[in-house]
């Protein structure tokens, strides 16, 4: 398992004990990103793959805006965690200087490793959806949120998740619709 090993912030309390064999499963579905790839690349191809698990971006935005909202805003405010707020502002800072710097990447020639991810999410939803059968639509989403939380944090570090969640909220509509055609295109 590739996921596990990284540390992880995963506020969810709301997992039920058989929920926790479904997790686990999710988490043995690794993404092939070369490790040596700059930071722009890799985190474009973490939006593609995001991306391929909605229907439209429009649905992926509503659900980034709701995992941030009860999730990673409310972590702003919590004083008693000392250090938190600071180094959040830090990671977002590094985060939108990389990506500001270096933009989002063209993966339209990196069309193997884009196939690569679609079979993986297709895999990953085929797999979890006999095992999700009776669950709640909110339980989906938790449980998709817990995993694409600690994919993010395998890939672009555990600083990194918040940032990259606010980034994809934020991208403007041709930028989402540009990587949404991409994560389509094979």
């Amino acid at each position: 398992m590739q996921y596990p090993k990284m540390p992880s912030i995963s506020v969810s309390v709301c997992s039920e004990s058989y929920q926790v064999g479904i997790r686990e499963d999710m988490l043995d579905y690794t993404i092939p990103i070369p490790a040596d790839w700059p930071f722009h690349r890799k985190t474009t191809v973490l939006a593609t793959y995001v991306l391929m698990f909605f229907r439209s971006p429009e649905i992926s935005q509503r659900f980034l805006s709701q995992v941030l909202v009860n999730r990673f805003d409310t972590l702003k405010y919590d004083e008693d965690v000392e250090g938190l707020t600071e180094a959040q502002t830090r990671a977002r800072e590094r985060f939108d200087t990389i990506l500001k710097a270096r933009g989002i990447s063209n993966l339209k020639k990196h069309k193997r490793i884009v196939r690569n991810l679609k079979r993986i999410s297709m895999r990953l939803i085929d797999d979890v959806q006999s095992a999700i059968r009776g669950f709640l639509p909110e339980e989906w989403e938790i449980e998709l949120a817990n995993y694409l939380e600690d994919v993010i944090s395998d890939v672009l570090g555990p600083l990194n998740v918040d940032p990259f969640m606010r980034w994809m909220k934020s991208l403007e509509r041709e930028d989402i619709e540009g990587v949404f055609e991409v994560s389509r295109s094979v």
